[in-house]
């Protein structure tokens, strides 16, 4: 699956948690760092669950999404730290990326035979 369907994903996921706080489900607003790590780690721990009572990828695949939405609204409400990298490495990753972008590039231009 490509980056942007992931981020996409997770954006829906974020909505859906957005309708559920101005629908009056949490108590509070804004929760703290702590509180969020806590929540992370609660839906963390069902989605564990989840994988082993199902012995599947779906229903855990479902929790990590949920995870991976309230990492991003814990950093919208307290900030989100860049990865601190020296000017070379910053290079390597541009390099990379940009290797990535080319090879989708590449595969959406290909026609099937």
């Amino acid at each position: 699956m490509k980056r942007e369907k992931v981020f996409g994903a997770i954006i829906g996921e974020r909505y859906y948690q957005d309708a559920q706080q101005k629908g009056g489900r949490f108590q509070k607003e804004v929760h703290s760092v702590g509180e969020e790590l806590l929540l992370m780690k609660r839906y963390l721990d069902k989605a564990i669950v989840k994988y082993a009572d199902n012995f599947g990828d779906a229903s855990a695949l479902h929790g990590i999404r949920k995870v991976a939405a309230l990492a991003v609204r814990c950093m919208e409400n307290h900030g989100a730290l860049p990865r601190e990298l020296a000017g070379a490495e910053v290079l390597e990753v541009a390099e990379v990326v940009k290797e990535e972008e080319s090879k989708e590039k590449e595969e959406e231009d290909e026609v099937p035979f």
